[in-house]
């Protein structure tokens, strides 16, 4: 039996619908974390169970399954990786980025946020330097809070036990610098890396047809309210440029999302659009077809449903060519931009050049992310790994 301890949010429902067209229903059991309404995300009217978050009932659950069952965890953060830690389950783990790369919070703080994101971290989070009798003092107390926050090395060594734990590490077939970067950072661990992946809207997104251009360009800037999106970096790179900025914020945290629509306001005017509701699958492919460019500035893999849409609908994609998607879109044969030239470019040109790549594009993504392909990688899991 294999046993999926779930996260509520927008993927989940379409991995579940995706268990049951490949006729493996009755071999998985769904546990979602948290109550039932917690969030919007979970719709499905197929077999959950709602787990709650105290610890200690979900690890009494965990102790009952068989030690022949197997474990998949969607969203492997410290709170699951301390409860599956000790079992003997084969474990396995549904990549999504953020679990392995924000905590510890100050061991990847030094390659996660640029330069002006970072300042505005440590401004509000770091010991403040005093310029008075204790100068000495409080500039020692704040480059050891940086340099040695001993919190942040505990959780660091339990990454690294816990790691070794992880049998399996789930994420598309060539994403493979994201994997060498997990297995850079995290040296001790030794999973064996499985293709699979969740639904990008790649199906959804070919029943769209282009618009035409905007009179103004459109330029999606970011994926949510989380800092990783770099987003006060990126104002800096798209300030001189004239543009709509639409920027979807209503994802993360609520504080991040009044800091960002606020400095955007500031510095864009009405020409900065937050987006503050969340929207159906169907609304948001809709809403990224009347972009006209997609604008990421994360240094680590993040809003690859976003990316993947956007390839798909014959969008420019702009990313940093240190985010490893970079090297994953390459690899499949596609085109992204260097968002660091951004205003290098001829945007309009470009903007028409992916327009008319677009079948092009689509026949390259359907080898590696259509609804075909992501079924056959899951039934190849089950059916092979998880028995």
């Amino acid at each position: 039996m294999n046993y999926h301890i779930m996260i509520q949010d927008k993927f989940i429902d379409g991995f579940i619908e995706d268990v049951y067209e490949i006729g493996e229903e009755n071999n998985n059991i769904f546990w979602i974390r948290g109550n039932e309404g917690d969030t919007e995300h979970i719709k499905t009217n197929k077999s959950v169970e709602f787990i709650g978050n105290n610890e200690q009932e979900i690890k009494e659950r965990l102790n009952k399954i068989n030690p022949s069952d197997n474990i998949f965890v969607h969203w492997y953060d410290e709170f699951i990786a301390e409860l599956v830690y000790d079992l003997p389950n084969k474990l396995f783990v549904f990549f999504w980025g953020g679990e392995m790369f924000e905590i510890p919070y100050w061991h990847h703080f030094y390659w996660l946020f640029d330069k002006k994101t970072s300042k505005y971290l440590l401004k509000i989070n770091a010991p403040k330097i005093q310029l008075n009798s204790k100068f000495f003092q409080t500039f020692y107390n704040r480059a050891k809070y940086i340099l040695f926050p001993p919190k942040d090395e505990l959780l660091f060594l339990r990454r690294l036990k816990h790691l070794q734990n992880i049998d399996y590490f789930i994420c598309n077939e060539l994403d493979t610098e994201e994997v060498n970067l997990i297995r850079k950072l995290y040296p001790n661990s030794n999973f064996k890396h499985l293709p699979a992946f969740y639904d990008v809207n790649f199906d959804l997104s070919l029943s769209f047809v282009a618009p035409p251009p905007n009179e103004i360009i459109k330029v999606l800037l970011g994926n949510s309210a989380t800092f990783t999106n770099n987003h006060l970096d990126a104002f800096e790179k798209l300030k001189k440029l004239n543009l709509d900025i639409y920027c979807p914020l209503s994802y993360g945290r609520s504080s991040v999302q009044e800091l960002i629509t606020n400095k955007g306001n500031q510095l864009f005017g009405n020409a900065f659009k937050p987006i503050l509701n969340f929207m159906n699958r169907n609304e948001y492919c809709g809403f990224l077809n009347s972009m006209d460019i997609v604008f990421m500035y994360h240094n680590r893999q993040q809003a690859w449903g976003n990316i993947a849409t956007a390839l798909a609908l014959g969008k420019p994609v702009f990313l940093k060519k240190n985010n490893p998607l970079w090297q994953f879109i390459h690899a499949m044969g596609l085109s992204c931009y260097d968002a660091e030239k951004i205003a290098e470019y001829d945007l309009p040109s470009l903007i028409e050049i992916e327009r008319n790549k677009r079948e092009e594009n689509v026949q390259k993504l359907k080898l590696h992310i259509s609804k075909e392909k992501r079924l056959q990688d899951l039934k190849n899991i089950f059916e092979h790994y998880a028995n």
